[in-house]
């Protein structure tokens, strides 16, 4: 009987020390899991912020260098003499060079009523209002330069020429996921832009202004995937990517659709 019951104390402790051995054991997973996965979840949370930051980052100094670009111009002694003697030669001569070397999709100056007097990408068309863009009356009507993002509508890009109306032009591609929508195409332009007011003696004599067009422009998607990812795969397959949407449709990125298109209009 005593060896019953020793035995059975026995078991009952082992059982007793098993069982606290699995609740700790359990607990410490548990925990440990939570632990792992907090962290991993942590650091995932901080990479793509790091990764959005460093995509803002680009976006916005995109738009600075076209500001910084603007006020320099704008303070420019020879142009402002050429803007009050209408030498337009001179003017659109150094509106295109600069155009050149920004990679600036419009260039322009116009008056203080808001008429065009030069217009390097189309230099053939001039003397039409831009009074309505919202970039142009704020300097009109505060005397300071302006810059950000911008969607210009087609009759606007129209006028900075045919090819650049039809670059922002694109069709919308149904998708599964898609937000439903009556539209099939897209007409108007994302843009980076600024305009800087020209001043003499305390006069508006003119405003410069600048502007990119984002649609079917993959310089700046591209980059951002180069240093956020470092053009790496996984299995053959690049895993980061980047895109500029307007509302919702795709109007610039490096995700390709499946016959290795770039997945605009999607």
């Amino acid at each position: 009987m005593n060896t019953r019951i020793q035995a059975s104390l026995r078991v009952k402790l082992i059982f007793s020390l098993v069982s606290v051995v699995l609740i700790i054991g359990s607990a410490s997973i548990t925990i440990g899991l939570r632990i792992i996965n907090n962290n991993i979840v942590g650091q995932a949370y901080e990479q793509v912020q790091n990764d959005l930051k460093t995509a803002r980052y680009i976006y916005e100094d995109k738009i600075q260098i076209i500001h910084h670009f603007m006020r320099h111009l704008s303070l420019l002694p020879y142009l402002h003499d050429a803007v009050e003697q209408n030498d337009r030669r001179l003017l659109l001569n150094k509106l295109q060079e600069v155009k050149r070397e920004l990679d600036l999709d419009i260039l322009n100056i116009v008056d203080p009523a808001g008429r065009v007097v030069v217009r390097a990408g189309n230099p053939a068309r001039t003397g039409d209002s831009v009074s309505d863009d919202k970039y142009i009356s704020y300097v009109q009507t505060n005397l300071k330069s302006c810059y950000g993002s911008d969607i210009m509508p087609r009759d606007h890009l129209f006028r900075e020429g045919k090819d650049l109306a039809g670059r922002a032009f694109i069709e919308f591609i149904p998708t599964p996921m898609a937000r439903k929508t009556d539209a099939t195409y897209e007409d108007r332009g994302l843009v980076l832009k600024a305009a800087s007011p020209m001043i003499r003696d305390g006069r508006l004599i003119g405003i410069i202004y600048g502007a990119r067009l984002i649609n079917r422009n993959y310089d700046m998607v591209d980059q951002i995937k180069s240093l956020v990812f470092k053009d790496q795969k996984y299995d053959g397959f690049e895993y980061g990517t980047a895109t500029i949407f307007l509302e919702d449709l795709r109007v610039s990125t490096n995700v390709l659709r499946e016959d290795g298109v770039r997945a605009i209009g999607t």
